[in-house]
């Protein structure tokens, strides 16, 4: 009873970590929401960022975000792509240079041209990697499923034994077959599957409140 309640806690915290990494996934959102100022029919009105398409003549100014990847035809600006690259750095963007979609402008103003919208754009392509979940190659599971190998392989001569032992007190076949499922148990190591599991989720816990989302439990084992 004891191993299959620590085989159900171990389930239901990966399976908690899990679903809330999920829900905070879902509701992730890299662009903001204002509205951009464009050229259209030789006049220039305001549109929300979704309903920007290919080849639009879109205006930037100081404290826009980039909503789409484009092309500056007209204008130098500065632009931080921090959230991008992770360089904090701002970079310097004249006539013929290409701008990526989420980067946030920081002086300046100018003329673009939209080279890529929607699902095509950089920071869209950005937001659906973040979204997809890849099992890597994990150290500790790697180590705990030898241990629970070895201790798998054991079990099987370890119960002969226990077994012929007990035929050979004269024990009657009940009192074998509980005396060595008790052993058998005692030798599977479930205390270390849920002090694992108990102290990843604690340091899940803890980089959540540093506002870092954990997808899986063993990437925060080093």
């Amino acid at each position: 009873m004891l191993f299959l309640g620590v085989i159900a806690i171990n389930t239901a915290i990966g399976i908690f970590q899990e679903v809330r990494s999920k829900n905070a996934l879902e509701k992730l959102s890299l662009l903001g929401k204002s509205k951009y100022r464009v050229n259209r029919d030789g006049q220039t009105i305001e549109i929300d960022p979704e309903d920007l398409v290919l080849g639009e003549y879109l205006h930037l100014n100081l404290g826009d975000q980039v909503p789409v990847d484009a092309e500056v035809l007209e204008g130098n600006i500065e632009v931080d792509e921090s959230l991008l690259t992770g360089e904090s750095d701002s970079v310097f963007k004249t006539v013929g240079d290409k701008l990526m979609s989420g980067s946030n402008v920081v002086s300046g103003t100018c003329l673009v041209l939209a080279t890529a919208v929607g699902p095509d754009s950089y920071i869209n392509k950005l937001a659906k990697s973040s979204k997809e979940f890849k099992k890597y190659p994990s150290q500790l599971r790697d180590y705990m499923d030898k241990i629970l190998k070895i201790v798998s392989i054991l079990l099987v001569p370890v119960a002969i034994l226990l077994y012929v032992r007990g035929f050979s007190l004269g024990r009657s076949y009940v009192e074998i077959v509980l005396g060595s499922s008790g052993a058998l148990v005692g030798m599977i190591p479930e205390g270390l599957i849920l002090l694992v599991s108990v102290s990843l989720a604690v340091a899940a816990m803890k980089l959540a409140k540093k506002k870092v989302l954990v997808q899986e439990l063993y990437c925060v084992e080093t």
